[in-house]
């Protein structure tokens, strides 16, 4: 039993490891363009194709049209990377 424990916590760890988040705070965003500070550095996310998905406070996928309404500077932020290429975009409340 012990093992079975042990085995469903590695491969827990393994999984969530290739994720990170990282709270951050809206600067600026222009032309499918996102400026985030995080941990007091400046990052550039680019939109292509829909692409990094953005979810509003609700968790509610946004349409790229929408992103200028809610992407507005000093808006809080939870930004999902993989493998050093980020997934998604997440207004927090």
């Amino acid at each position: 039993m012990a093992h079975k424990i042990v085995a469903l916590f590695v491969a827990l760890v393994v999984f969530v490891g290739g994720l990170l988040a990282a709270d951050g705070v809206v600067v600026k965003y222009a032309d499918d363009k996102l400026i985030v500070k995080v941990d007091g550095k400046e990052q550039t996310i680019t939109f292509k194709n829909g692409r990094p998905h953005v979810h509003d406070s609700d968790d509610k996928e946004l349409r790229p049209a929408q992103y200028a309404d809610f992407l507005k500077e000093g808006v809080k932020v939870e930004i999902e990377e993989k493998d050093g290429k980020i997934l998604e975009v997440k207004i927090k409340k």
